[in-house]
């Protein structure tokens, strides 16, 4: 199961509600990667285990098709940099391996990633989910980087952030290709660092990895709102629609990032579709009732803020009440005098 807490939008001088962080299941099962790790390198193709019993490095390493992993022939060991400490793990360097093996597993991830791209950018999407199964079969898993992941996940829900970084860490080292690792990576780096580029990079990683999470698009496109590329932030929201018609989130967003660029009837018609969806969403009114005041339909946007006001009120949401109260209180000063 995925664990989410709302990741939605509000407008300018209103608070940004907590993004998620998504989990396949909770876990309480620990274990040692120290009794593991040599499985996992081989799993994941940064090594190779030789008939004599020793550790190889992989070409799929040697030419760059593991993400976040890299070598130093000189010194023998694989290496990742994170968060500036350096993960290690000795490995026999064989030129003659090198040559025997074709990492062609890698290169076909890469070129199904690519397609997937594209087949998205076309709406075409027939072809995409195809080429996203073949994508999902094809790429390495394992069960402890799914229990690290989990374990992230509730040190999150605690509030214990350095503790879920911890996790997530690791569970990208046990697999590199662990999507909701990086998706959750991004989600810490956007909304408890606000560390933008890294918060992009994790998601771009995520994303190439598991191209049909429309969660992921919505996370990237919030963190391009924040970052003030709010051009990108209307491309992910869009696709996020593309790929779950049926999200409340991306609707709300898209509402939310179409008003900052003065369109105000889309930004309308969207937070309608938001709210058509769920119809008891706070911010979805508070978003259309801005809308409606930029095109001086108060009355509309009256209606909405009260309607925002009393969801706040019913979820203890005191300061978004109280926000919507001075909105409230603003249109009938305005009304006053025309």
């Amino acid at each position: 199961m995925k664990r989410k807490a709302k990741n939605k939008k509000k407008q300018k001088n209103s608070k940004n509600a907590l993004s998620y962080i998504k989990s396949i299941e909770k876990q309480k099962k620990s274990f040692t990667i120290a009794d593991h790790i040599e499985k996992h390198i081989c799993d994941i193709g940064i090594a190779s285990l030789g008939k004599d019993g020793k550790i190889r490095a992989s070409r799929a390493l040697l030419e760059g098709y593991i993400p976040g992993w890299h070598y130093d022939s000189t010194e023998q060991i694989a290496y990742r940099i994170e968060d500036g400490s350096t993960l290690r793990f000795e490995l026999v360097f064989d030129k003659l391996v090198f040559q025997k093996e074709v990492p062609e597993k890698y290169l076909t991830i890469q070129n199904l990633q690519r397609q997937t791209k594209l087949y998205l950018e076309e709406k075409n999407m027939p072809m995409f989910e195809q080429a996203w199964a073949k994508l999902k079969k094809i790429q390495p898993s394992n069960r402890e980087a799914d229990i690290c992941s989990d374990q992230g996940c509730y040190q999150y829900s605690l509030e214990n952030f350095n503790a879920a970084m911890e996790k997530f860490n690791v569970a990208n080292f046990l697999n590199p290709y662990h999507a909701l690792a990086y998706h959750n990576r991004g989600v810490f780096y956007s909304k408890i660092e606000k560390n933008y580029e890294k918060a992009l990079e994790n998601f771009n990683i995520s994303i190439d990895i598991n191209p049909g999470d429309s969660d992921t698009y919505i996370e990237r496109g919030m963190t391009f709102f924040n970052y003030g590329k709010i051009s990108h932030a209307i491309h992910d929201f869009e696709k996020a629609i593309i790929l779950n018609p049926s999200s409340n989130n991306a609707y709300l967003n898209l509402g939310a990032a179409l008003s900052m660029t003065g369109d105000y009837q889309n930004a309308i018609q969207n937070l309608n579709k938001a709210i058509e969806l769920k119809s008891n969403d706070a911010d979805a009114y508070f978003n259309r009732a801005y809308a409606y005041l930029h095109l001086k339909y108060y009355q509309q946007a009256l209606n909405d803020y009260n309607k925002s006001a009393n969801l706040y009120k019913q979820q203890d949401k005191i300061s978004d009440f109280q926000d919507s109260l001075n909105r409230i209180s603003e249109i009938k000063k305005i009304q006053k005098f025309e």
